[in-house]
């Protein structure tokens, strides 16, 4: 009986998670190889793009990872679950893909949303999604299709109160990199220059992961407290 217990609790611990993945995927032999590429490049984006402004505690059903899998020969869409996972099954025409291949960014992330919306729709008729949540991150997502701007925690006021120096991871559709603003009190911009180019979410967690003050320099460590760089702003003090 006591083994019994501890398994349902397990289960409602597993059962509990926020959604944390939600990814895109198409039969390889439906898509030419460089089409393929620039696809999975795009959903990669999207989803950042839509967690950027998804609250951390969204509910899908107490899933974690939301599967969207387009299909140009199933019957009828389908749901399935298994593990923290949701497969949902969503059929799209040729039309639909070539039109897809052959848009602009902007109406690419906006056929990404809409389908996510119709998919998050049909889920939620089997279990509890933060609809009206995921509508509003739908939206800003598409208002910022451009790309975003991450603020890392590395970034810190200078101890004069004259400045900030301020670390960005920013992402946008073709390209990611760190970049360094130098902010007067004001939020005028000093300076700006790229630390990293071609990064990663993996770089800015790694590589940015503290910092502190030395006299006038900002010096910033990874996660392993070795010193990444050393940042001196002597010059925009005076």
């Amino acid at each position: 009986m006591l083994k019994f217990i501890t398994y349902i609790n397990v289960l409602g611990a597993i059962r509990r998670m926020k959604i944390n993945r939600i990814t895109y995927s198409i039969k390889k032999n439906e898509l030419r190889e460089e089409h393929l590429k620039d696809f999975n490049i795009l959903i990669g984006f999207y989803e950042e793009l839509v967690f950027n402004f998804l609250p951390r505690n969204t509910e899908v059903g107490g899933y974690g990872f939301l599967d969207i899998k387009f299909e140009l020969d199933a019957d009828i869409p389908s749901v399935r679950t298994y593990g923290q996972i949701i497969e949902v099954v969503r059929i799209i025409s040729q039309s639909e893909l070539k039109s897809y291949l052959n848009g602009t960014t902007e109406k690419k992330i906006a056929f990404l949303g809409n389908h996510l919306k119709s998919v998050l729709s049909d889920v939620r008729e089997q279990m509890n999604v933060d609809f009206e949540i995921f509508e509003e991150a739908i939206l800003k997502a598409n208002e910022n299709h451009k790309g975003f701007e991450q603020e890392l925690n590395v970034s810190k006021n200078h101890k004069s109160g004259k400045l900030k120096v301020s670390i960005c991871r920013v992402v946008k559709p073709e390209d990611e990199f760190i970049q360094c603003r130098i902010l007067m009190k004001s939020g005028e911009i000093l300076d700006e220059f790229d630390l990293m180019k071609n990064s990663s979410i993996y770089d800015s967690s790694y590589e940015f992961k503290k910092s502190r003050w030395e006299e006038n320099s900002l010096v910033i460590f990874n996660r392993f407290d070795e010193e990444k760089l050393s940042l001196d702003v002597s010059k925009y003090l005076n």
